[in-house]
């Protein structure tokens, strides 16, 4: 799939934990979240054109069906620019490709190994999930499904290296360590092609400002959980 006119901007944005048809009111994580759809909506159209492109990486709505998934997704459509949403922990809602694609055929979806290919770059990802190192994680439940995501990711990045990619931005939900000088199974994937640039959400409140973002070894890491980017889309490119 190809996205992209040659003179747009890229965005991201994850963690909108929208709830059109659910009551799951985000305010209860703290005062930040108040009101955040409708401050989500506001920041959204003032900065994004209907020629730029955004990624949503994961986290979409707390819907747990595609059927509570509609109003979500139609306030998403709404919206100006092409979107691109890859899925998170709480993205209950997804069932298939093939489904999400016959009622929205328009969006974007990365899942599942496939790539994205948007101007000169590749953008490639999966949900990622809790690196051995976190403090919640428990082997005997989670190993299987690290390891999964793990060769996903590697599943994504073969299918932009086939179509001789030079850059890539990945795309997780999770961050892909807990720790750079500890490091994990993401973080040597990441080193192993040509990714420019990582994003990740996952984290709210105090635990974005003790996430570690930059550059490292030419690799920028950006965090973009909503909350964290004050319910804007951030600009990546």
């Amino acid at each position: 799939m190809y996205i992209g006119t040659g003179c747009d901007v890229l965005y991201a944005i994850g963690d909108l934990h929208l709830s059109g048809a659910v009551n799951k009111p985000m305010d209860v994580f703290g005062r930040n979240w108040e009101n955040h759809s409708d401050r989500l909506i506001r920041n959204w159209a003032e900065t994004v054109s209907d020629d730029d492109t955004v990624i949503i990486n994961g986290d979409v709505s707390w819907a747990m069906s595609e059927k509570e998934l509609e109003p979500d997704m139609e306030l998403i459509r709404s919206l100006p620019g092409e979107k691109i949403i890859s899925l998170g922990n709480h993205d209950y809602w997804f069932d298939s490709a093939s489904k999400f694609y016959g009622k929205y055929p328009e969006i974007a979806l990365l899942a599942k190994g496939n790539c994205i290919k948007y101007e000169s770059f590749h953008i490639c990802g999966t949900r990622g999930w809790l690196c051995p190192e976190a403090a919640d994680y428990v082997k005997a439940n989670d190993a299987k499904i690290y390891n999964r995501e793990i060769l996903r990711l590697k599943n994504s990045f073969d299918a932009a290296v086939r179509e001789n990619a030079e850059n890539i931005i990945c795309v997780l939900h999770f961050p892909p360590y807990v720790s750079r000088v500890k490091g994990s199974g993401f973080l040597e994937l990441i080193k192993s092609y040509p990714v420019r640039k990582v994003i990740f959400g996952h984290l709210h409140d105090k635990a974005c400002d003790a996430a570690e973002t930059g550059v490292i070894e030419g690799v920028e890491y950006i965090l973009t959980s909503s909350d964290y980017l004050d319910f804007r889309p951030l600009r990546l490119l």
